[in-house]
């Protein structure tokens, strides 16, 4: 299992394709755009008897005002002092935050809870050597697929959620045709949707692969019983048929349920902070069509029509498929 990676589920390319079909103005651009953020964030209110009060993250987000998200509130440093080389914020709970005057880099974070983070060393810069994890001692658990399962639909929520306001803004602003908005949603949805249904079904590609693979060596040793006997040749084409249409089903069945599982979105749950009302039901109604089309039609680019070539392929190099 491979260690985790914010990559992962966050589909970055996505995010190029978004600001392409629709691009914000200018005056409505923040902070330096979409990317990585190293959080490092003290909670100084967590109770001393309940959660730990410090966090520790790389996210990703669709808007940034510095990769680091302690620089990038400066107003909560407005109540610190300065002692020696440090920037210190103590809080009435008895948690404390201090910074490097010279890096910016948190120096201690400890929490009445219990909970000390320390700088040990601060390198200026990093080789490969720096991010290699340690190989697991005994006891220690990888637990990279269960964080990708529970942060995937996280993030798949917020770039929807990008997705329906951007659109939801071209539309009020009349800013294209309606007939373009909807060529440029199924673009972006597309865009959206390929690297996840990869994730999703790319223990069913390989499966079928496996299982095109032996039966095209069976086709071929039937082939070779069978001779030339028109009978059970036409026995043969039959299961070819069925195979291949029992293929098929099984693609529709798992995009069916594929699309039956994305939640629809609701009023309450499209506010965002550009928007000053909840989006209309109604476009996002429409929204959510073409999101569904989109799915729809990347499924079948990035997995149905790849089975189906393989299975075409692999028969008919062995003359199993007329």
């Amino acid at each position: 299992m491979a260690d985790f990676d914010p990559r992962a589920v966050v589909n970055v390319d996505f995010f190029g394709v978004l600001n392409e079909e629709f691009p914000r103005p200018a005056d409505q651009l923040k902070g330096i755009g979409p990317g990585g953020i190293l959080v490092i964030r003290l909670q100084p209110d967590k109770p001393p008897d309940g959660e730990h009060g410090i966090e520790f993250e790389l996210n990703w987000q669709s808007e940034r005002y510095h990769p680091l998200n302690w620089i990038a509130r400066p107003n909560d440093w407005s109540k610190a002092r300065v002692e020696e080389d440090l920037l210190v914020l103590e809080y009435s709970s008895g948690a404390r935050f201090s910074l490097s005057r010279e890096s910016g880099w948190p120096v201690e974070m400890s929490h009445p809870a219990g909970a000390h983070l320390e700088l040990i060393e601060y390198k200026n810069s990093a080789d490969a050597g720096d991010y290699e994890i340690p190989s697991p001692t005994k006891g220690m658990k990888n637990i990279a697929q269960e964080l990708i399962e529970a942060a995937v639909p996280l993030f798949l929520f917020g770039q929807r959620s990008c997705v329906y306001t951007a659109a939801a803004h071209a539309c009020r602003e009349k800013t294209f045709e309606k007939a373009v908005i909807d060529e440029k949603l199924i673009r972006v949805f597309a865009a959206l949707y390929t690297k996840e249904l990869r994730r999703c079904f790319g223990d069913t590609v390989e499966d079928f692969g496996k299982r095109i693979a032996g039966f095209a060596d069976w086709c071929e040793q039937r082939l070779n019983e069978i001779g030339d006997d028109s009978k059970l040749r036409d026995e043969f084409d039959a299961i070819v048929s069925k195979r291949r249409a029992d293929l098929v089903k099984h693609m529709e069945d798992g995009i069916n349920e594929f699309v039956t599982a994305i939640p629809a979105f609701e009023r309450s749950t499209t506010e965002s902070a550009d928007e000053e009302e909840p989006l209309d039901p109604e476009l996002v109604s429409k929204i959510f069509v073409s999101e569904e089309t989109a799915v729809r039609e990347a499924f079948q680019v990035e997995i149905a029509a790849p089975l189906r070539e393989k299975f075409d392929s692999d028969l008919r190099a062995i003359g199993a498929l007329k």
